[in-house]
């Protein structure tokens, strides 16, 4: 199984901000305000891929920065995916010049069965990802919510030829609340397509258990603000490692 790490871009900066061994604030925080740096450091420690999420398009409602997307993707030799609000085929198109991998689209676009699958057609299905994110049993996003259930947004997206999808909740990738499982329910049945888990998953406990799922599609997960909080054994080596180098 794949595992991902992933940071938010906002106002250019990454929101999430590594805890290192005492002395080494300073080190972090700069990473913090270079994401093109902090996407190195990551690489360093042997992550074989990125996922980034544009808050400001998301969220704020603003363009997506395809310059900063280009100075982030030249810095690694590593696949680097982008969760922003994609509205078009000119979008996606500017993205993959800007150097990214793959593209995981959200919102609106989903219920466009034609447009989804131009995009798909366009770009290969390998490099384009949807984004099925849930809230309280029901779609996050509430045009969504008022088209489709969480199964119904999935049949849709198969019939748009999708064969990616990253699910999770919106409490635990956004409020960082532990891992629903009610997932692996809404997902059991859908052998076609391939999952990525996103959101809670923050021990080494609950990644044996995702990987002995092995009635469903899952191959990947996105670990977010658990590798800036340092939620795994490993990573205190690597912290150790940069305490060092930094003096």
């Amino acid at each position: 199984m794949l595992i991902i790490p992933s940071f938010e871009l906002e106002n250019g900066v990454c929101t999430q901000c590594i805890s290192g061994e005492p002395g080494t604030e300073s080190l972090y925080t700069e990473l913090q305000h270079k994401p093109e740096e902090l996407i190195k450091l990551l690489r360093r420690e042997n992550f074989k891929a990125l996922h980034i999420i544009d808050k400001d398009s998301l969220i704020h409602g603003k363009e997506i920065d395809f310059g900063l997307i280009q100075k982030i993707t030249s810095a690694v030799d590593i696949p680097v995916e982008l969760h922003a609000d994609f509205k078009s085929l000119t979008d996606c198109s500017l993205a993959f010049e800007a150097g990214l991998y793959r593209l995981v689209l959200s919102n609106e676009l989903l219920a466009d069965v034609e447009c989804c699958r131009e995009i798909i057609a366009e770009f290969k299905p390998s490099r384009i990802c949807f984004a099925v994110i849930i809230e309280s049993g029901n779609l996050y996003n509430e045009k969504l919510r008022n088209i489709f259930s969480p199964q119904e947004l999935l049949e849709n997206l198969q019939k748009s030829d999708a064969k990616r999808i990253l699910i999770g909740t919106n409490e635990s990738i956004y409020l960082h609340s532990d891992f629903d499982r009610s997932i692996f329910d809404i997902i059991a049945n859908n052998h076609n397509i391939k999952f990525t888990l996103y959101g809670g998953i923050n021990t080494p406990e609950l990644l044996w258990e995702i990987n002995s799922k092995k009635t469903v599609n899952i191959d990947s997960v996105i670990i977010g603000q658990a590798i800036f909080s340092n939620a795994f054994p490993c990573q205190k080596i690597w912290r150790l490692i940069e305490a060092e180098l930094e003096k």
